[in-house]
């Protein structure tokens, strides 16, 4: 579903105290990507925005208002980071923002990943591919990942 392979480099840009950072880590590391940890100091938009660049980083988890952020940031920059995947989480993506989002950023997909903690980490994923387009006030949840 997320399509990862060895040429891959994942920031790990969540608290590790938060399960959805090692679902993302451990994916990275099972299909040989290398995993980008940010430093304990928390990095503000443009230093994100920056050692996205700097990085390579081409899969990424950003809680719905960060992305949000980044896709304002880059609109007015211009210069999107090199990232293939984005993936949200962690709350409800805005119909606004996944458009901004969309329109701005422009990866290969997207991915809303959700899952209360009381069951799995991640039981359902929404894949949205370029041109997806949703009609409720928030990002759909998705469909059920493997035998649950």
């Amino acid at each position: 579903r997320y399509g990862l392979s060895a040429s891959d480099r994942e920031l790990i840009f969540m608290s590790f105290c938060f399960d959805g950072a090692h679902e993302r880590w451990l994916s990275a590391v099972t299909h040989g990507g290398t995993v980008v940890i940010r430093p304990e100091k928390q990095w503000d938009l443009q230093e994100t925005y920056e050692n996205m660049h700097a990085q390579r980083v081409s899969v990424v988890v950003f809680p719905p208002v960060f992305l949000r952020e980044l896709a304002a940031y880059v609109e007015q920059i211009g210069n999107p980071p090199p990232v293939r995947v984005y993936c949200f989480g962690g709350d409800a993506m805005p119909q606004a923002s996944f458009e901004l989002a969309q329109r701005v950023l422009k990866p290969a997909f997207f991915i809303n990943g959700y899952g209360p903690t009381e069951t799995v980490v991640t039981p359902l994923t929404w894949k949205a591919l370029p041109g997806s387009s949703f009609d409720s006030v928030y990002a759909p949840i998705g469909e059920v990942l493997g035998q649950r």
